[in-house]
């Protein structure tokens, strides 16, 4: 109980202060933006490098790979990188906004919820 009211208060602080509540989302998307991952499949022969906005920007196919290997399997493994990539994203994005959750006092109001939810 005590805890749900220091949040309260925590928010009701922030609306006082809506300037600095938008500089913590800007810093927030930006850092979403600016981050990215590494995922991988077959050993590291597919690489995959995204941000935490769940953006593909780089796949990487071995040489050896791409002239050796059967058009499905290795599809399955860029399939298989996209998505090591993606959820290693996603991750560290909850992390960027737990932060900043926690560096404004919200981490109590947002550990009752999913984060998730703050990434669309």
């Amino acid at each position: 109980m005590f805890n749900q009211m220091k949040a309260m208060g925590a928010v009701a602080g922030l609306l006082k202060n809506k300037e600095k509540l938008r500089e913590k989302a800007d810093e927030v998307k930006v850092r979403l933006e600016t981050t990215r991952v590494f995922g991988e499949a077959g050993g590291g022969a597919v690489r995959v490098t995204c941000t935490c906005r769940l953006v593909v920007e780089r796949i990487e196919i071995a040489p050896a790979l791409a002239t050796g290997a059967e058009t499905a399997e290795l599809e399955r493994m860029v399939e298989a990188g996209v998505n090591d990539a993606l959820e290693k994203a996603q991750d560290r994005a909850k992390a960027i906004i737990a932060q900043a959750a926690d560096e404004m006092g919200l981490g109590e109001v947002l550990g009752q919820g999913d984060l998730a939810g703050l990434l669309g």
